[in-house]
């Protein structure tokens, strides 16, 4: 049995097809790996094997062809063989969670931001490059946000982007599931549109200074999205109750190392306050993205995220912290900004650096083992 990452099933192996763009079935067989064996077998039939393999790549790609579970997901070429990561993006609706998606994608993908760090990103397939050049890098390259992610109805359920990620010798595909923030508003919906959940590996959850309804009167935030922690608060709520069929948070004594990253989206916002602050911090900072992070990398992450928790926490949001904390003990926060800046009457942003936009991402990738040194660490 394999599972299939876009409805979170597990399927007979002989089930998967491979189909070409018109759709007719090219092979149906067992998608095991088999990189295991190659090594053992004779030299020459390692080398008929690649040979094999290098010809049958290319004619997949002449014929367009994909890997199909047999509910009519595609496929990344490679699923059984590498690492699949399942990173869902939850929020209440209107949070930048699609606008930070396709600004992580340019980011790690367009711009190499983590190429110091020994990290090279791809889009894995034709899907995920339509989808992210139609939804998200058209709208970035005008500076606008992307549209939001629209709700689903009936027996849809949310596809994925998916990253392939290089580390050394670590190969993933990361699997980013955008779930419209209008079908996270209830366990029962959440659950029917968004089946990644109980195949997930991290979570990013966003919340935005419009959560924070402590501030000092003279701060106006931007945006649509509803004000106050009420909205974000039962999303996590929800969140934990439809993880509870997970496999981390069953048992009598549940692991809770589902690690979660908790962004204060739209951190721009608050730049004013850290100027008037008393404790002395007057920005947010950002990780350096070289090999040197990863000397004392815990320690880094929980002393950035010190600043953000203290907003989060002094400022009325405290319920959406602690209902994080209580959900996982792995878990990072961090201040980001997609686009760096508010927009003009126009909605149109100017030309800015994004804010840490990486690093949700990094903490996530740190904590599953997948860059890193932990012993060193």
């Amino acid at each position: 049995m394999i599972l299939c990452p876009m409805c979170a099933e597990f399927h007979d192996s002989r089930a998967f097809v491979l189909r070409d763009r018109a759709g007719t079935v090219l092979a149906q067989r067992n998608p095991l790996p088999v990189d295991d064996l190659i090594p053992r077998l004779p030299a020459a039939a390692q080398q008929w094997l690649h040979n094999r393999r290098v010809a049958n790549a290319r004619q997949r790609l002449e014929l367009g062809a994909n890997w199909y579970c047999p509910k009519g997901h595609q496929l990344p070429e490679d699923f059984a063989e590498t690492r699949t990561i399942v990173i869902g993006l939850i929020g209440s609706p209107q949070t930048t969670k699609t606008t930070y998606l396709g600004r992580l994608v340019s980011e790690v993908v367009d711009h190499a931001r983590l190429s110091g760090l020994g990290i090279h990103c791809t889009l894995a397939d034709d899907e995920s490059q339509d989808y992210y050049n139609k939804n998200m890098a058209r709208a970035l390259e005008q500076g606008l946000a992307p549209a939001a992610t629209q709700p689903l109805s009936g027996e849809a359920t949310t596809r994925p982007l998916v990253v392939r990620l290089v580390a050394g010798e670590e190969r993933a595909n990361l699997l980013f599931f955008d779930a419209s923030g209008e079908n996270q508003q209830s366990t029962q919906v959440l659950a029917q549109h968004n089946p990644f959940l109980h195949a997930l590996d991290a979570a990013i959850v966003f919340v935005t200074p419009k959560a924070l309804t402590d501030l000092p009167a003279g701060y106006p935030l931007t945006g649509m999205e509803a004000t106050g922690p009420r909205q974000m608060h039962q999303v996590v709520t929800n969140l934990e109750r439809v993880l509870r069929a997970h496999p981390r948070y069953q048992g009598r004594h549940p692991a809770r190392d589902l690690p979660v990253a908790l962004v204060l989206a739209k951190a721009d916002e608050l730049s004013g306050l850290l100027a008037t602050r008393t404790s002395g911090a007057r920005a947010f900072n950002s990780l350096p993205l070289d090999r040197g992070l990863y000397s004392g990398m815990q320690q880094k992450l929980d002393a950035q995220g010190d600043l953000p928790y203290d907003l989060l926490t002094s400022y009325g949001a405290r319920g959406i912290v602690e209902a994080v904390f209580n959900l996982t003990d792995v878990r990072s926060v961090h201040a980001v900004s997609a686009m760096g800046c508010s927009p003009d009457a126009e909605g149109r942003f100017a030309t800015a650096r994004p804010l840490n936009v990486t690093e949700p991402l990094l903490a996530i990738l740190w904590a599953l083992r997948i860059v890193g040194d932990r012993d060193a660490d």
